[in-house]
């Protein structure tokens, strides 16, 4: 099954279950489990701080845009002025 498949599959309306048998690829052993359905929230920025040679860079990852992109990236932007870093990374992939 492909990943959109098996997408298509397990969705469906918040509350709902489904039972779902997972065989494991590496081992072959199968595992069976009920889920039940609720909604996914992905956040559309990701920030993280990194020291590279004694200089705090920031991450920052946009990877969708959204209702609250433009509010979550002006606080990754505040966050990294609050905390004096020396440059920041944007990732738009």
């Amino acid at each position: 099954m492909t990943v959109d498949q098996a997408v298509n599959t397990i969705r469906g309306p918040k509350g709902t279950t489904i039972d779902l048998t997972v065989v494991r690829a590496a081992s072959g052993n199968v595992e069976r489990m009920t889920l039940t359905r609720d909604a996914i929230s992905i956040p559309s920025v990701k920030g993280e701080a990194y020291t590279i040679d004694g200089k705090k860079i920031v991450y920052i990852e946009l990877s969708i845009f959204g209702e609250d992109t433009k509010n979550a990236f002006e606080k990754a932007l505040e966050d990294t002025q609050a905390n004096k870093s020396a440059g920041i990374v944007l990732d738009l992939r």
